[in-house]
């Protein structure tokens, strides 16, 4: 887990590589801490976005003294077949939402690839994050 100041670091020193973060963000803290598993993480990792996602994310409370850090579990949210990839929405605050394909000059706008009848079109509503970086969001 990192902070912001360290995550904006990191961001500067890629390049343009990919980005692994994910934001804990769930209960809107001003200072929040971000997950990076670009070297090192769970299998978790792995999992990619849908708008028709078959698993959620829950956040899971320790016995810790920062209430901003706490464990992430993630729950099949219907039955998923053998070989299926999992899933989930990176951006659930947008759940049910249709945006407009990006237009031209929206060359920074994350498209959505899922593929599913409820495609959003874009995995943000606006534009890529700094360095052209779009950041898994809880």
């Amino acid at each position: 887990m990192i902070t912001a100041r360290e995550l904006e670091n990191r961001e500067d020193a890629t390049d343009g590589a990919p980005s692994y973060i994910y934001s804990l963000d769930w209960f809107e803290a001003k200072e929040i801490y971000y997950v990076d598993c670009i070297n090192f993480g769970a299998p978790t990792r792995f999992i990619n976005h849908s708008c028709n996602p078959n698993c959620r994310t829950f956040t899971v409370m320790l016995n810790r003294s920062d209430r901003k850090v706490y464990g992430l579990a993630f729950f099949a949210v219907r039955d998923i077949p053998a070989g299926t990839e999992l899933n989930i929405d990176y951006n659930p605050q947008e759940q049910g939402k249709r945006h407009e394909p990006p237009g031209p000059g929206e060359d920074d706008v994350v498209r959505c690839r899922c593929g599913s009848d409820n495609c959003r079109v874009r995995l943000w509503p606006g534009p890529k994050a700094k360095k052209g970086k779009g950041w898994v969001r809880s």
